[in-house]
């Protein structure tokens, strides 16, 4: 676990926790930059309306295949972190690369959690995806920025 992260909101003790104890049937990852990661079974019905999930669990079969809606998804952050950990020294590119190298290769969804309030999944492109991660980074930046004024008065 890297020294400090641009936007870690709790305790650090609460991510190495994590890191050591993960919850049943997750598994903790630490990348190479030091991000804190998971893989844990991601329900694609999760954010199914009503009326389509009971459409698609009773259809014939499903008890066999309902399974493949439930595949094992590698997320970038933690259970006990709001947002996504981006450690401090890291470069934005460099993280991206590390993420569709490492895990999203290994796992068929690569979900980074909940950056700063953007909670809308939905896929723009590399460039435009790349434009948003520089955008998080700096607004982790201002946060910290806006912290360390406030605590020096």
């Amino acid at each position: 676990m890297p020294d400090a992260y641009r936007n870690l909101l709790e305790p650090p003790a609460l991510v190495r926790h994590f890191l050591a104890h993960p919850p049943s049937g997750f598994a903790a990852l630490s990348l190479a930059s030091g991000t804190p990661a998971f893989v844990a079974h991601f329900d694609l019905l999760t954010t199914a309306d009503d009326a389509l999930r009971r459409r698609v669990t009773g259809l014939p079969l499903y008890d066999l295949w309902g399974r493949l809606l439930r595949p094992r998804t590698c997320f970038v952050g933690t259970t006990v972190s709001e947002y996504a950990l981006f450690p401090a020294a890291a470069d934005a590119d460099a993280l991206v690369a590390e993420w569709l190298a490492g895990p999203a290769r290994a796992h068929p969804f690569l979900i980074v959690k909940r950056d700063f309030a953007f909670s809308k999944t939905r896929y723009r492109g590399t460039a435009k995806n790349l434009h948003h991660l520089h955008m998080l980074f700096a607004s982790a930046n201002w946060l910290m920025r806006a912290r360390a004024v406030a605590l020096t008065g």
